[in-house]
């Protein structure tokens, strides 16, 4: 929802163009977001504590929308979530089709 406009400014818009009000107020919202993500996140590995839940494919798949999108960068402990997110054999199915 909120990555369309942004993606399509980062990479389709012409060069004078692609900083604009609305970009700059969806970096800043993923900005936010990604700050609450980190801390309710804590030293927990998933969003839910212990547990892997469809909360983390939703946070998961935020978080890279955030870094494909914007230049924002994460913090180590949402860096290391990632991680986790990435070496889940299910997600290595996902990212490679055909594969396993």
């Amino acid at each position: 929802m909120y990555g369309n406009p942004l993606v399509a400014t980062k990479y389709m818009a012409p060069e004078d163009e692609r900083v604009n009000w609305t970009s700059d107020y969806l970096k800043t919202t993923f900005a936010q977001r990604l700050g609450y993500f980190d801390d309710h996140l804590g030293d927990s590995p998933y969003i839910a504590g212990d547990r892997f839940t469809a909360a983390d494919i939703s946070v998961g798949y935020s978080i890279s929308m955030v870094r494909f999108a914007t230049d924002n960068e994460l913090s180590p402990n949402l860096r290391a979530y990632l991680e986790r997110m990435r070496a889940r054999p299910a997600y290595q199915r996902a990212a490679n089709p055909g594969t396993g």
